[in-house]
């Protein structure tokens, strides 16, 4: 943070993962005193954390020590040459990307609370953006165009990032240079994004106005809104402030889930996502061409996430090359001496 170059969210994380657990585990001891045989301790200790956490945790406590190794405090980081490996690993979690179908259902349950909801189940997985990516987005980010037929295009352009943090929101930019990027809408999907600017969107003439607005609660012509009432309440939407996906995942995305036979499959907001990813890639799409739209920072990140998605059945290139066969013996007109004076 000092040098300028980290962004105030990875700030905030790094602090709360050095808080919780390096500062918890050793923040009443002289940082000289930290051996190798604590930093073992430390790891096993996190045994039941996620690989991810465990991951952070580490790289953040070895950061700390670096430095104070660096400033002399330390005559080495002792969590040098700690095989992380010795301690036992949680298995990562399986990602669980959606079919086509499965996407076509789900937005046909969510459109029973809101047509907007449809819509936005089907923009998550056909863009691939992050949470904080399309909390960011902006009418100023949508573009949309007619071609010479009336066909509808367009692009999202994403530039910002918007997350809850302390009751507020905290805009941010995207977290790196990749990750600043214009994603094309499918035909289909620019349509209906198009109409519903046009006749759902109440701020549609204000650019800076939340591309996906907040939800309040609504109430009923004959009295106020009872969570426990047969009939739902009308919703209402919120132009000052972008719809919290959380929240969302909460009272939307989940219960359709689970109403569509999907609620014990493991699917999270993020599986959207890769939806995208493997919608994509199982479609025929170059590997490097889907990574720039979903803002990887390297292609292999993207082949190593996603290259096992592409099975022969669903758009991949089967193993057909034929069975080898030796080359033609080679012909010449060149006659050996021998048999030219015989």
């Amino acid at each position: 943070m000092a040098n300028g170059r980290l962004k105030q969210g990875s700030y905030d994380s790094y602090s709360s993962y050095l808080s919780r657990y390096a500062l918890k585990a050793f923040g009443p001891r002289a940082v000289g005193s930290i051996s190798r045989a604590d930093m073992l301790a430390f790891l096993a200790g996190m045994g039941d954390r996620s690989r991810a956490t465990r991951r952070l945790a580490w790289q953040v406590l070895m950061s700390v020590l670096d430095y104070a190794a660096a400033d002399g405090g330390l005559a080495a980081n002792p969590g040098r040459g700690v095989v992380r490996n010795a301690v036992p690993a949680t298995p990562a979690r399986e990602h669980r990307p959606l079919a086509a179908p499965e996407v076509a259902a789900l937005a046909a349950k969510a459109r029973e609370r809101s047509a907007v909801d449809e819509l936005l189940v089907l923009f998550m997985c056909y863009t691939g953006l992050r949470k904080t990516e399309a909390q960011g987005l902006e009418l100023r980010d949508l573009t949309l165009t007619t071609g010479p037929k009336g066909t509808t295009g367009g692009t999202i352009r994403v530039r910002r990032t918007k997350d809850r943090k302390g009751g507020a929101w905290v805009t941010d930019t995207p977290k790196s240079k990749r990750t600043s990027r214009t994603v094309p809408l499918p035909p289909w999907l620019a349509k209906k994004l198009a109409a519903y600017l046009a006749d759902t969107h109440e701020a549609a003439d204000r650019p800076d106005a939340p591309l996906w607005p907040r939800r309040v609660r609504g109430t009923y012509p004959i009295g106020p809104y009872r969570p426990n009432a047969a009939r739902r309440p009308a919703l209402l939407f919120g132009y000052t402030a972008p719809v919290d996906l959380d929240g969302w995942t909460k009272r939307v995305l989940r219960p359709a889930l689970k109403d569509v036979g999907l609620g014990e499959a493991g699917v999270r907001l993020h599986d959207l996502r890769h939806t995208f990813a493997a919608l994509q890639l199982s479609a025929g799409v170059h590997f490097m061409q889907v990574s720039k739209w979903m803002g990887h920072t390297n292609y292999t990140l993207t082949l190593n996430t996603y290259g096992e998605w592409i099975p022969a059945e669903d758009g991949g290139v089967p193993n057909a090359r034929p069975e080898p066969k030796p080359a033609p013996a080679k012909t010449t007109n060149v006659v050996p001496l021998r048999a030219a004076q015989g």
